[in-house]
């Protein structure tokens, strides 16, 4: 006489309810979820989802340095865990934004269409903090290397950032060139000179110094990360600062660079490259000023194995070849070296302005 029993699962039993109860159980809840519904109408997030979605990095942190203070990842007490596809994780998000799971702050690793199948190591270095600088070289904040490396951030501004370009040569006075990897986010495949990559917005790292210290710091570190050459055999003195250039390049429809960069010399002998990251670096090769020339003019190289190759250039190091200052400096190599700097006083304090890669490209 009691109607329909309702069971409800209460810690490892079942409890029966009579049906009036467990109606009155049922709109309870019911009430309940409207109300916390209610709520997040007024500006609470529901469970599990970001307060303010977002398709790419916290860009309001990244390009505001004077409130950025700390890395835009950093403001949230997250735990990172990489998805295994590079697309949306589980929950719809998108890398950057922060899931709930089990009252856990979350931080998806998973991208949005610019990192769309990207090499998951490479996705995580687009987390590092890069010095954002104006065209005089003056630090005014930093970003990550996500942010200032977008091409839309690229070209709204904001986004010019240091670099530095090692130019290493044998004692037979040829040039190290590296081929980088395919699994590279920005400019894939292409040759370039021997070491590129980012001073980090470290102490170490910011520090100018004598002869722009922190560059060379970072330029040691990049050595060994990606061509396994360690800082017994090349250290921050072996590096010689030589100036500056300003460049912008598009390395496709996504993916750019606008950087002040530092050009390092060093003339070592480093016997076999056999610690070299595949992650980075796909090939090594030494050239020859004419061997060099006869890239520039043919868009091929004569491998180690006599084949020839097509070859596709990175933007600042073709610039920085066809300006004419690339092969200017090759020529007081020993002077350079016995100086410890460049030899012309006036091009050391120079920042040279070698504007868009296309305009250089077409001359």
């Amino acid at each position: 006489g009691e109607g329909p029993l309702w069971h409800c699962r209460m810690g490892r039993g079942r409890r029966q309810l009579p049906s009036g109860a467990a109606l009155l159980l049922a709109f309870s809840g019911l009430a309940m979820l409207s109300h916390l519904r209610s709520i997040a109408g007024r500006g609470f997030p529901r469970l599990g989802r970001a307060a303010a979605p977002a398709s790419s990095l916290p860009s309001s942190r990244a390009f505001s340095p004077n409130k950025a203070k700390t890395s835009p990842f950093s403001h949230l007490s997250t735990i990172t865990r990489p998805a295994k596809s590079f697309s949306r994780c589980r929950g719809g998000r998108r890398y950057g934004d922060v899931c709930g799971r089990g009252g856990v702050a979350v931080r998806c690793l998973s991208s949005p269409s610019p990192l769309e199948g990207a090499d998951p190591t490479q996705v995580e270095l687009m987390r590092e903090e890069c010095i954002l600088v104006d065209e005089a070289d003056q630090v005014t904040g930093h970003a990550s290397k996500y942010d200032t490396h977008l091409l839309k951030n690229i070209n709204k501004g904001g986004a010019l950032h240091r670099a530095f370009s090692v130019f290493l040569f044998d004692t037979k006075g040829r040039l190290l060139l590296q081929k980088r990897a395919s699994e590279k986010i920005t400019f894939p495949d292409t040759w370039t000179n021997t070491c590129c990559s980012h001073p980090l917005y470290r102490p170490e790292e910011l520090e100018e110094g004598e002869n722009h210290v922190g560059a060379r710091r970072a330029a040691c570190r990049k050595l060994d990360h990606e061509l396994g050459i360690s800082s017994a055999s090349v250290n921050p003195d072996d590096l010689l600062f030589l100036t500056r250039i300003l460049y912008k390049a598009p390395s496709d429809e996504l993916w750019g660079e606008h950087e002040v960069d530092y050009i390092l010399f060093c003339q070592k002998d480093l016997g076999d490259l056999d610690s070299m990251n595949p992650n980075e670096v796909s090939e090594v090769q030494y050239v020859t000023r004419d061997d060099l020339r006869s890239i520039l003019d043919t868009r091929t190289m004569r491998m180690a194995s006599g084949a020839v190759s097509p070859v596709k250039l990175t933007p600042w190091f073709e610039m920085i070849a066809r300006s004419g200052l690339l092969f200017s400096w090759w020529d007081q190599l020993d002077e350079i070296v016995a100086n410890k700097a460049l030899p012309d006083v006036e091009a050391r304090e120079k920042i040279f302005d070698m504007g868009l890669f296309e305009t250089v490209a077409a001359q």
